[in-house]
């Protein structure tokens, strides 16, 4: 991953890390890959289901996290 990161700041399209990502590694894969754009799924949703409602809590200590480490 962060091969491909390198590789798009010479002016390829930016690199969107999704699959698997959960909030509580979210700081350390950002970290180790320089990844600048993420995407979260179910691990955003209360109950982790694909279905449940988007877990404004998480989302919110997400977001403070994420901007923090800009």
């Amino acid at each position: 991953m962060r091969s491909l990161v390198e590789r798009s700041q010479a002016g390829g399209p930016a690199i969107l890390a999704g699959y698997g990502l959960t909030p509580e590694g979210i700081k350390s894969f950002i970290e180790a890959t320089g990844v600048r754009e993420v995407h979260f799924g179910s691990s955003v949703r209360e109950g982790r289901s694909g279905l449940g409602r988007l877990d404004e809590d998480v989302l919110r200590s997400l977001a403070e996290l994420v901007h923090g480490m800009e």
